[in-house]
C-alpha cells in the first residue's frame, strides 16, 4: 500500500464486515426487546417512570448499535477512509504558532 492509497486491505475488510454485521444484529435484537417492552406501559405492576426510562434506554441502545453497524459496513464495503472538511488537517499554518519549519 502506498502513501497516497487510502484503501483498506481485503482481509481487514472481511473482518470489519463480520464485526459490522454483528453490531447490526445486536441493534436488531435491542429493537426487538424495545418493542416487547412497550407492553410495560399497560402493566399496572410496573411504574410509569420505570417503563419510560427502560424504553428510552433500549431504543437508544438499539439506535447506537445500528449506527455503529451501518458505519462499519459503509467503511468495509467502500474500502476507503472517508475524509471531510471537519477532520482533515488544515492546509495552512497559524500566524502565532510555535512551530518553525
Amino acid at each position: 500500500m502506498t502513501n497516497g492509497d487510502k484503501s483498506v486491505p481485503t482481509a481487514n475488510r472481511r473482518w470489519l464486515t463480520i464485526v459490522a454485521l454483528l453490531a447490526a444484529f445486536v441493534g436488531l435484537v435491542a429493537f426487538a426487546f424495545a418493542i416487547k417492552a412497550i407492553g410495560d406501559f399497560w402493566n399496572p405492576a410496573v411504574p410509569l417512570r420505570f417503563a419510560i426510562l427502560a424504553e428510552v434506554f433500549l431504543c437508544s441502545m438499539a439506535l447506537v448499535g445500528m449506527g455503529i453497524g451501518m458505519s462499519f459496513l459503509w467503511f468495509a464495503w467502500r474500502g476507503l477512509k472517508k475524509r471531510n472538511a471537519a477532520n482533515s488537517p488544515p492546509n495552512h499554518t497559524y500566524p502565532f504558532s510555535n512551530s518553525r519549519q
